[in-house]
């Protein structure tokens, strides 16, 4: 509330009803309570198709069309950045046309390996999307790795540890995240 609000004489910019009407409108619906047996009986669902404990309200049109946005610019980030990287390293401190072939080639599979796993998401169970993640990181740190000169032996011993590694992590933290 402003500091103004309590002057004498100053009229509100509102009137009570407006107000109200304002506050109806922009209220959270909240979660329904529904007896456990009926959830039993409709397949855990209410009338309306609605799950148990699940929030009923929509989200608003801005958020959805910042996830929406957020869907294609997270990956293509992902693969300007890796793309960047392996072209920087393939370089080798001259510019030809083989470095930056292999920076655009990197960057759009990178790119797509990002999307195809944010798409996927949801139907993988947390083991298969863990082990993915993890086989991903992997796959991309051992190939910048090899770009840097050691032996493919070395290159592949360090992408399978870093999946060795990331694979756990990522296990723990979807089931400690997730719903």
């Amino acid at each position: 509330m402003h500091a103004h609000a309590h002057r004498p004489g100053h009229r509100p910019r509102f009137s009570a009803r407006t107000a109200a009407r304002v506050a109806a409108r922009t209220e959270v619906p909240a979660r329904r309570r529904t007896d456990a047996r009926t959830d039993v009986a409709a397949g855990g669902r209410d009338e309306r198709g609605v799950r148990a404990g699940e929030r009923t309200g929509a989200a608003p049109a801005r958020t959805r069309a910042q996830h929406r946005t957020a869907r294609w610019t997270v990956p293509l980030l992902i693969g300007i950045a890796y793309g960047a990287y392996a072209w920087f390293l393939a370089r080798d401190e001259r510019f030809t046309t083989e470095a930056t072939v292999t920076g655009l080639v990197a960057g759009a599979a990178a790119a797509v390996v990002a999307f195809a796993l944010g798409r996927l998401r949801r139907p993988l169970v947390a083991e298969v999307r863990a082990a993915a993640y993890g086989a991903a990181f992997g796959c991309a740190i051992g190939y910048l790795s090899s770009l840097t000169g050691p032996s493919i032996l070395w290159s592949s011993v360090l992408g399978l540890g870093i999946a060795a590694g990331v694979t756990p992590v990522v296990f723990y933290h979807l089931h400690t995240h997730e719903a």
